[in-house]
């Protein structure tokens, strides 16, 4: 009797932990049935809850600084007129348009929304984001994704990855974004390293459409690169550019800088591969696709396989953004954040919570607690006998 009232309480004592895990889920908290102000719904929420905002207009400076998603029903139709500062990792932010921040910050370093150094992880996924002084900053932040936004009309960058002596802007996935009418389109400056920047079509940038400030080990790929004043302005090393598009920029690239400690004019050297360049006008004999003789640069950067066609880069088309199920509140359901096309990875996170399917875990929890009891019995049984 002893050991089955053990079993028991041993049972009862593991299915209460794990049915109050269970509880501990994630909540969907929706702006404005729940909270009237979009700051009000962050304060309110927990580490892994989702702030879910209909069509509106809010004009509120945000901060996100815990990990939760901030989800607009309608890119087109959900506007936050204020700066958006993401200051926690596994932010994701989706769904918005982001525009006029520049009545609230003004000036060359003031930016729609801004990832801090104390955030990582963090997505900025298929918002439009217009008419600000500057469009997307990460600052000695890494290991984020800029993805399937649509960037236009801002007065000087539209995305600014900035390192510093300490602490660099690395490892981040710039990817499918359409950026236009800008001084320049994305920027890395100093000490960023190892940053993919793919399929993103850059075009009517007045100065660069690419601006590279010492920062090396970056890969640029599948980039469409128009109308702009110089398609990539660059002054860093060991970059590595291939099947990109330079068409109609009055400058393609400029590799060329001054170096301030030497008073010298230095050239970068970069890794160039079959890029496609509007202004080659040499001969395909065989038909391979790739130009005969090499596309030169400048003195120490050639292209030796320029493509006679430009390589395909697909139109960003975010998916409409996730609404909520009819269910009453506070916690409507709530789809996960937006599906981009093309399809992406998840971006890795590093604390971010995860629903973890419980029966498996109870059936081997009621398993060893069965057998610790047969063994008590058995025990007891043969003490009794002896």
């Amino acid at each position: 009797m002893a050991a089955i009232t053990i079993s028991v309480f041993l049972f009862s004592l593991i299915a209460t932990t794990e049915i109050e895990n269970a509880q501990a889920e994630s909540r969907t908290i929706v702006v404005p049935t729940d909270y009237s102000s979009i700051q009000e719904a962050i304060n309110a929420a927990a580490d892994g809850d989702t702030v879910f905002v209909k069509r509106g207009t809010y004009d509120e400076t945000l901060v996100l600084n815990k990990t939760v998603s901030l989800v607009g029903e309608d890119r087109d139709t959900t506007f936050i007129e204020a700066q958006v500062i993401i200051d926690h990792s596994n932010v994701t932010l989706a769904g918005f348009t982001i525009q006029h921040a520049t009545k609230y910050i003004s000036g060359v370093n003031s930016f729609a929304v801004d990832v801090y150094s104390t955030a990582s992880y963090c997505s900025v996924l298929g918002n439009r984001i217009r008419e600000n002084d500057n469009g997307i900053r990460i600052i000695f932040s890494s290991n984020n994704s800029i993805i399937g936004n649509i960037i236009e009309s801002n007065t000087f960058s539209s995305i600014k990855l900035s390192g510093g002596n300490t602490q660099g802007a690395n490892y981040n996935r710039i990817q499918g974004n359409k950026i236009s009418g800008s001084f320049e389109g994305i920027e890395l400056r100093n000490d960023c390293f190892n940053n993919s920047i793919t399929g993103n079509d850059i075009s009517q940038c007045s100065e660069e459409g690419v601006n590279i400030v010492f920062a090396g080990n970056n890969v640029f790929s599948e980039n469409n690169i128009s109308s702009s004043g110089c398609g990539i302005r660059n002054s860093g090393s060991m970059n590595a550019f291939y099947h990109n598009n330079f068409i109609n920029n009055t400058m393609q690239v400029n590799n060329t800088y001054f170096e301030f400690p030497t008073g010298e004019w230095r050239t970068s050297v970069g890794t160039w591969y079959e890029n496609f360049w509007g202004d080659y006008n040499s001969a395909d004999a065989n038909a391979d696709g790739v130009g005969d003789i090499p596309y030169i640069i400048d003195a120490h950067n050639t292209d030796g396989y320029p493509l006679m066609a430009p390589i395909f880069v697909p139109a960003v088309t975010p998916s409409p953004s996730p609404t909520p199920s009819p269910s009453s509140s506070p916690s409507p359901t709530l789809s996960p954040s937006p599906t981009l096309e093309p399809s992406l990875e998840p971006t890795p996170t590093s604390d971010s919570n995860q629903t973890v399917d419980l029966a498996p875990i109870l059936v081997l929890s009621g398993i060893g607690v069965i057998a610790v009891a047969v063994g008590v019995l058995v025990f007891f049984k043969k003490r009794k006998t002896s």
